[in-house]
């Protein structure tokens, strides 16, 4: 069940047994043969992997047919003349310098290569999630491409003859699944905080789909796009390809930078901000100018309230000043996200000194408190958990990371709150579904489920 085992075992069978055939068809025979063998090989082997790809990436390729025909050549060369600059080392030990130096040109021209066939239009196409069932009828029907001619007949010869039974079949199954996913499907709001590491993440889906999400977590490290390489898979994993809004709670990396990748890959009607200036995101979003125009950047007053599919949110909490030199984390936003008797507050990376000005002001009570500044001493204050009053509360937090996050005196005073902890260094995503009244909260690790 490993996936690069379930792609290499599905792309093998595609290579020995869709490949032959393809190069049999009338389209194929047209082309060089050079050419005809690179292109059946690389399409063989994605018809082959395409269920696989929709499952755990929900992309596809189109560029990969382009890259094996240009760049795969290339990389043939590079493989041959190195085993042969290694293995004539120890006579020519010069020579073959001047060889692996060529290598190293040779792999810096694949490499570009490469990233500009990913850069054309439509190089890469959105495949929506598969079930079992739907990638099992997709194989049988690759199953009967590979037959042969005459058991093609033979099986076409039963489908004539009982077509109306057949296709009645079908379209009583696809209603009877409509009909008993409507009738069963629980009206609730499910609120998914993703593991992004060292950095915060959550996204809130309406009981009739439509989906907004609040941080998006990022990295310092502009080499991996959080937002790109992890939200937006998470996103289309659970069939998001738009969202209402994003609500950033303040414009550290680990918070909003993910939200650049995210522009890019899925249509967001707002962005929601704290009063940091909108360069500032720009900067933390890794995005140029002409892609924060295509924005819709805004910062909403304390008070301000967005209802969708009867969810709530609040911008309880929108301080105005300037940007502190020390951290920057006294100027976060705070949300809370309300269905029915359920909510959720989200106080980013809130001070203790911040929450004594959020207490003055609100009631925080909420159902579920997602921990300030990813557990650390600075936010949690005895006072701010005893007004909350959760009954759960989510870290979100990297696996050992450097900044000792959750300190022990936060562990500690939730415990003495009596308040259930869920981690997502050790319980990785964590999710809590609710009709309003009662609450259900699975993790990826260490499940348990809590009505």
């Amino acid at each position: 069940f490993d996936i690069s085992f379930e792609l290499s075992f599905a792309a093998t069978a595609g290579l020995l047994y869709i490949a032959p055939l393809l190069r049999k068809l009338k389209a194929f025979e047209r082309i060089p043969a050079w050419l005809s063998g690179s292109l059946a090989i690389t399409v063989s082997a994605q018809l082959a992997v395409l269920p696989i790809l929709a499952r755990y990436f929900h992309v596809v390729s189109l560029s990969s047919l382009l890259a094996n025909l240009l760049v795969v050549p290339v990389l043939e060369i590079i493989m041959v003349t190195a085993l042969f600059a290694g293995i004539g080392a120890a006579l020519l030990p010069l020579a073959a310098r001047f060889i692996l130096a060529a290598d190293s040109l040779l792999l810096g021209a694949a490499y570009e290569m490469t990233r500009g066939l990913a850069q054309l239009p439509m190089s890469q196409v959105y495949l929506p999630p598969v079930s079992f069932g739907a990638a099992a009828v997709y194989y049988m029907c690759l199953c009967f491409f590979l037959q042969t001619g005459e058991r093609k007949n033979y099986l076409k010869e039963i489908i004539a003859g009982k077509r109306a039974l057949v296709l009645a079949v079908v379209i009583f199954a696809f209603m009877a699944g409509e009909g008993i996913m409507y009738a069963f499907c629980p009206n609730e709001m499910s609120v998914h905080f993703i593991d992004v590491g060292q950095g915060d993440s959550a996204l809130v889906i309406t009981p009739h789909g439509r989906a907004f999400m609040i941080d998006t977590g990022g990295s310092r490290d502009a080499s991996f796009d959080i937002g790109a390489r992890v939200d937006v898979p998470y996103l289309l994993e659970h069939g998001i390809k738009h969202l209402d809004a994003i609500f950033l709670t303040h414009a550290h990396e680990d918070h909003a930078s993910g939200a650049g990748g995210i522009l890019k890959k899925i249509p967001v009607d707002t962005v929601v901000a704290a009063n940091e200036g909108k360069a500032v995101y720009q900067a933390s979003m890794r995005l140029s100018s002409s892609d924060m125009d295509k924005a819709v950047f805004a910062s909403w007053p304390e008070g301000t309230e967005m209802i969708l599919d009867g969810v709530r949110v609040e911008v309880l909490y929108a301080p105005k000043g300037e940007i502190s030199k020390k951290t920057g984390n006294e100027l976060s936003n705070v949300y809370r996200v309300s269905y029915g008797d359920a909510s959720f507050l989200f106080t980013g990376d809130l001070l203790k000194e911040n929450e004594k000005e959020l207490l003055r002001a609100h009631d925080v009570r909420s159902s579920v408190l997602k921990v300030g500044h990813h557990g650390s001493k600075t936010s949690s204050s005895e006072e701010f958990l005893a007004a909350a009053a959760p009954e759960w509360a989510v870290i979100s937090v990297g696996y050992e990371n450097s900044f000792g996050h959750p300190s022990q005196e936060t562990m500690q005073a939730l415990e003495r709150h009596g308040i259930k902890v869920y981690r997502t260094d050790c319980n990785g995503a964590v999710v809590f579904k609710t009709d309003g009244k009662s609450m259900q909260v699975q993790a990826y690790r260490n499940a348990e489920n809590a009505l």
